[in-house]
């Protein structure tokens, strides 16, 4: 027998994980599900967690692999400054100025991977990816929340942003994109069917 658990909300979703994980096979597919495609709810700490383990396991001390994920939530940037963070958020918190927004953060951390999962509608903004296209020749931008209504951008508003330069992938199906002549078809479900490989730069789920 395996107990899935599906869409809690991002406070009550890592509860009965721990609870359970331990006593009989579970699995939260907004936590693991999410955060191995994320890799390869409350998603983005999910996501976290799974880069995080994965770059230990290629010799990072635990601590040296948290460093490389930073996050944004509707505060700013998750940092040991702050009081206001739920124990989860705690374990990925940074040891870093307080940053007010995702546009300030990317610029002051710079980097090649952007990862939404946060359900918040439009949060990459023109300025946020023109940023990242700025900063890296070829951005990773994942747009992960569905649905579409909840995507962080769209695959358009990524290609056009960056030059088509972006490695898109969102968490539902988007129409190609043509651009200067050239046609980009977007990875559908990105949540489900798509993966990346680690890397030694920081990753900022945001969300």
């Amino acid at each position: 027998m395996l107990v899935q658990l599906e869409d809690f909300a991002n406070v009550n979703a890592f509860r009965p994980l721990a609870r359970y994980r331990d006593r009989v096979p579970s699995f939260n597919d907004d936590i693991q599900g999410t955060g191995a495609i994320g890799l390869a709810g409350e998603a983005n700490i999910g996501i976290g967690t799974i880069v995080a383990a994965t770059l230990e396991r290629a010799g990072l001390s635990a601590s040296g692999a948290r460093r490389r994920c930073w996050f944004i939530d509707s505060k700013g940037l998750v940092t040991t400054l702050r009081t206001d963070l739920a124990p989860h958020k705690r374990r990925f918190a940074q040891d870093h100025v307080p940053l007010p927004d995702l546009r300030v953060a990317v610029e002051a951390i710079r980097p090649p991977f952007l990862i939404g999962a946060g359900g918040q509608a439009g949060a990459f903004t023109e300025p946020v990816l023109a940023a990242m296209a700025r900063l890296n020749e070829q951005p990773v931008i994942f747009a992960l929340s569905n649905p579409t209504a909840k995507a962080e951008c769209t695959a358009e508003q990524a290609y056009r942003a960056t030059q088509g330069r972006a490695i898109f992938a969102s968490g539902s199906p988007s129409a190609p994109v043509t651009l200067e002549g050239r046609t980009f078809v977007t990875p559908g479900r990105a949540t489900t069917c798509t993966s990346f490989p680690a890397s030694d730069s920081p990753c900022l789920p945001a969300g």
